[in-house]
């Protein structure tokens, strides 16, 4: 392995957990945000809750007190958000190809049968495209301003129902 490709996959990790951390910090303050009461889970509930999950990371009780407020039950073998985004998807799912999936730029060329929306343009790696043409930004807005209704949509980041 080159040291390039070390240094690579050293930063890779780095911005990783950097990421994990971000989301952490923001689903408890939505779990919070959705949360009715404070979901009272017992102190012996919240350490079997941690121990049981110990194994696989650090985990906070939150996300089992936002079930018990929704269904009326402590179950300690609930999958914890913070775990499952953090851990499990990027164990079992190739982040690198599912970002690819992700982007709304590649669904026609990766999905050619299926129905999608008109394009006017769009943008990747930094290029703006015009029937799969690379193009200036005065023909982009030259389409755009030809446009009766145009709907401007972010072509990353929108999973979930977000965007």
């Amino acid at each position: 392995m080159s040291v390039l490709h070390m240094a690579y996959r050293a930063n890779e990790k780095i911005v990783r957990r950097a990421k994990n951390i971000q989301r952490k910090r923001r689903d408890k303050k939505d779990i919070y945000a959705l949360m009715v009461n404070d979901g009272r889970v017992e102190e012996e509930q919240k350490k079997r809750i941690r121990d049981f999950w110990k194994p696989y990371g650090k985990t906070d009780p939150i996300f089992q007190k936002y079930y018990y407020e929704k269904n009326g039950q402590v179950d300690f073998r609930y999958i914890p958000d913070d775990l499952y985004y953090t851990e499990i998807q990027y164990y079992y799912n190739k982040m690198p190809a599912a970002e690819i999936v992700d982007h709304k730029g590649y669904y026609e060329s990766l999905f050619p049968d299926i129905k999608h929306p008109v394009t006017i343009s769009k943008r990747l790696n930094g290029y703006w495209i015009v029937d799969n043409k690379c193009v200036s930004i005065d023909k982009v807005v030259e389409r755009l301003c030809s446009s009766d209704i145009i709907f401007i949509k972010p072509a990353t980041g929108s999973n979930g129902g977000v965007g």
